[in-house]
């Protein structure tokens, strides 16, 4: 990865894992509880773990959780035979800068092969629209260039309008991993609340609402 796209992943758009304390971590000990990038790597080097392994630990993770936080629209179905994609080239010395990294994907951003809805539920699966990208969007297309596993697509309020939570949303309102009472971030509610609740290990995020306010304020 260059110079000039690593920026961009890191200042524009990477939410990267903070430190909490869920309900979920409390109640069980999570093996990657606030695992890093360099920490799998290193684990995928020595053998400790495989992205498939750690794939799956993930998935496991949102399926007994996720109906408490709500933090996604879609799933990758396709996110175990990434992962196993990732090992191969881990063993042939053909990793990426992300290899086997799990990744999630906020709901504005284009994912081929994923519905795009922008949380609005007139482009929402029981719509009579439905818009389904043919190619990702450049930012996800550098993700799996560099060999990270897509898990799925984050919740957001209805075109990215809210700057504290994702309750307009056509998939329901999505909740802080600390506690539910408090905002979980805004327009990008769903990758925020998946990263610090442990569905994941990077999440992307973009300032969509930030940009309506400037347009409106320029008057564009």
């Amino acid at each position: 990865m260059n110079v000039k796209r690593a920026a961009f992943l890191s200042v524009s758009a990477l939410a990267l894992s903070i430190a909490s304390v869920t309900p979920a971590a409390a109640e069980e000990e999570f093996e990657l509880l606030e695992v890093t990038v360099s920490d799998l790597q290193e684990a995928y080097e020595d053998g400790t773990y495989t992205a498939e392994q750690v794939t799956e630990s993930y998935l496991e993770r949102i399926e007994r959780y996720e109906d408490h936080y709500n933090a996604f629209t879609f799933l990758n179905d396709q996110a175990i035979e990434d992962a196993k994609a990732s090992d191969e080239r881990i063993q042939n010395g053909e990793a990426g800068a992300l290899e086997g990294i799990p990744v999630v994907i906020k709901e504005a951003v284009d994912v081929e092969g994923f519905q795009s809805t922008f949380g609005w539920e007139g482009f929402g699966p029981d719509s009579s629209i439905s818009i389904v990208p043919e190619l990702d969007a450049p930012i996800v297309q550098d993700l799996r260039a560099e060999g990270a596993i897509i898990v799925g697509k984050t919740n957001i309020p209805a075109f990215s309008t809210s700057g504290t939570r994702a309750d307009t949303s056509w998939a329901g309102d999505t909740y802080n991993a600390v506690d539910r009472a408090l905002a979980p971030g805004g327009s990008s509610s769903g990758t925020a609340t998946a990263i610090s609740g442990n569905f994941a290990v990077l999440g992307v995020a973009e300032e969509t609402g930030v940009l309506s306010k400037i347009q409106q304020l320029l008057n564009l």
